[in-house]
């Protein structure tokens, strides 16, 4: 999202021909959003737990192919739902050990 923001105010700052000044100051905001950005997910991991983070992957994976049956529509191979179907055990069998270390401890 930082990265979204910053070329957003990147094309404004070059199609009003801003000065290199008002340049470094978006560099600077950037870096703020940037370091908030990390702060946070240090906090998110410190109270839910790195497999929970660590599921944010599979949850790109999973919208990237749901956005793709939306709006491509096209007919997926078998490689492609044995990959689907062994990241949805993984993420299964991930969770179900990440619940028996916290019932253990």
């Amino acid at each position: 999202m930082t990265a979204l923001l910053l070329n957003i105010l990147m094309n404004e700052f070059i199609l009003n021909k801003h000065t290199l000044q008002d340049c470094s100051k978006l560099i600077i905001i950037y870096n703020y959003l940037k370091c908030f950005t990390v702060l946070i997910i240090f906090e998110i991991i410190r109270i839910a737990g790195h497999v929970f983070f660590g599921q944010y992957n599979y949850v790109i994976v999973i919208a990237g192919f749901l956005w793709y049956l939306i709006f491509v529509n096209e007919n997926l191979t078998s490689w492609f739902w044995i990959a689907f179907l062994i990241m949805i055990v993984s993420l299964y069998l991930g969770n179900a050990g990440s619940k028996q270390n916290l019932e253990n401890e």
